[in-house]
């Protein structure tokens, strides 16, 4: 059986802008990146990532994964609403 390939979301944040001079960001999306082109994950899982499909989210400057602002006033939280939505208009056209 193939493994399907699936796509990746890439979501940085920073809660600082000390953390945005020290190209906290870049840094982020280099990490991901990395693990992106090394990635194994359990076969169990019936997935692996795609390296060659991904998309870069708007990242977030400022906000507080603490708090939850990232969830509640960010972009990771605005992606989760659009991706409840697609789900949900996808189950409709079953």
């Amino acid at each position: 059986m193939a493994i399907k390939k699936i796509k990746s979301y890439l979501y940085t944040r920073i809660s600082s802008l000390q953390q945005q001079a020290g190209y906290g960001i870049e840094r982020q999306i280099n990490t991901v990146m990395d693990f992106l082109s090394e990635a194994s994950l359990t076969a169990g899982l019936g997935y692996e990532l795609d390296p060659n499909d991904y998309e870069l989210l708007e990242s977030d400057l400022g906000k507080s994964a603490y708090e939850g602002h990232n969830f509640t006033k960010g972009e990771l939280g605005r992606f989760k609403e659009e991706e409840k939505k697609t789900e949900l208009e996808e189950r409709k056209k079953e």
